[in-house]
């Protein structure tokens, strides 16, 4: 990569680094190309003003720095410095003639990340992807630049809801002092139009107005409008569903009090398009243990006779006991499943709808297809997630997650 042209937008970041200003602020659409410019002014400020000093980069996990703001900074052409990253020490060394100064990576996934912080120096802090950090672990780092008067932090965030504590302390803060940029992808002059409109239409609802818009805005309401109300879009004739799969595995969610069993039958195609083959759930207090091995093996069967396919895996909630009696019981191959968070699961499914990757089999996923069209987020949550308190079921929503969570990470949108 090499950069030669800025947007004006981004020379903005460019003139922070020579400005006195303490802080910048950019937040707005992913792929608006504030990240590596932030980590160039970020890198230039600091070998500029400094020698033999230390520095922060940090990411939600080092892992995310390391793949947002190291790889990509490696690759940029032309750099007037020399580069050296240890993996061992997280640390990135960087040389400019005589200078030499050093970058450490942090991450700041959880209220106990800031202890690894904790006895620094830094005369300056690169936060990417702030919004995902705890207040605790970037108060913490902040701290450890008070004894610099030339310090500079910087953040760089996609937005999140207007109740997160990086909105409510620092944007809107009126004690506060910062340069703030707001970043739309337009920003980025490397983006055609045609990859713009691509990114648009990967996101609906709260995810278009927080990553295309780049907007501060709560989670509410319906989570799948469109779906809500034109779910014929996405449902497909049981003849148009592909004869063979990457694989066929069902998700089951166990039941209690005032929920149900749910299973939902998942075929991964070769196309990229998730098919949801059968989805059904029964009432928990009419379900005994024998019921429950009648239910997997009634619904399975059915699957593989109507499709023709083999079940893989049966992915199963957190109840040992289930998982073992499915083993001992029936034919088929049971484990406890991986359960993705909560949000991820809106995230997903919202790019699935947008992107056409998700299929219903006609009037095989009508429990499925009910829940998902009257899911609400929770209001009381500042995280996008669903209304789960009772009012309504959700149970046949949850074993479609597992029914794909085998290869959750890998799915393509």
């Amino acid at each position: 990569m090499e950069i030669k042209t800025f947007s004006p937008k981004q020379a903005e970041i460019l003139r922070f680094a020579y400005n006195d200003d303490e802080t910048l602020i950019c937040d707005g659409a992913v792929r608006s190309g504030k990240t590596i410019v932030m980590s160039f002014a970020f890198v230039l400020w600091a070998m500029t003003n400094f020698d033999r000093t230390n520095f922060a980069i940090c990411g939600k996990t080092v892992s995310n720095a390391e793949r947002n703001i190291l790889r990509p900074f490696l690759q940029i052409e032309g750099m007037p410095f020399t580069l050296q990253y240890k993996i061992s020490t997280r640390m990135l060394t960087v040389k400019c003639g005589e200078k030499e100064n050093y970058f450490y990576l942090f991450g700041g996934k959880d209220e106990s990340s800031y202890a690894l912080i904790q006895g620094l120096t830094l005369a300056g802090v690169l936060f990417d992807e702030v919004a995902l950090m705890p207040q605790s672990f970037v108060d913490q780092a902040i701290a450890r630049t008070l004894s610099f008067s030339n310090a500079k932090i910087w953040f760089n965030c996609n937005p999140e809801s207007p109740n997160h504590w990086f909105y409510k302390e620092w944007i809107t803060n009126e004690e506060r002092k910062y340069k703030h940029l707001h970043f739309l992808m337009r920003d980025n002059p490397i983006l055609t139009e045609k990859e713009i409109q691509r990114a648009e239409s990967l996101f609906t609802g709260v995810f278009y107005e927080r990553y295309i818009l780049g907007r501060w805005v709560r989670a509410e309401g319906i989570i799948f409008p469109e779906f809500a109300n034109n779910p014929q879009k996405w449902v497909i004739n049981a003849e148009d569903v592909p004869k063979t799969f990457r694989t066929v595995e069902v998700g089951l969610d166990i039941g209690g009090n005032g929920s149900a069993y749910a299973m939902t039958c998942t075929g991964q195609g070769y196309d990229g398009i998730q098919y949801r083959l059968k989805a059904e759930k029964r009432q928990a207090d009419e379900m005994n243990m024998e019921d429950i091995e009648r239910f997997v093996n009634e619904f399975c069967g059915e699957c593989e006779e109507k499709y023709n396919v083999r079940i893989d895996m049966i992915n199963c909630d957190h109840v040992a006991v289930i998982v073992n009696t499915i083993n001992d019981n029936t034919k088929y191959r049971a484990g406890l499943c991986y359960k993705p968070p909560l949000e991820d699961r809106v995230f997903l499914y919202s790019k699935l709808f947008a992107s056409g990757k998700i299929k219903f089999v006609d009037g095989m996923c009508d429990d499925l297809i009910d829940e998902m069209q009257n899911l609400v987020f929770d209001e009381k949550s500042d995280r996008p997630i669903p209304l789960d308190d009772g009012s309504m079921q959700i149970d046949t929503y949850d074993s479609a997650c597992y029914s794909e969570s085998s290869y959750w990470h890998y799915i393509e949108v």
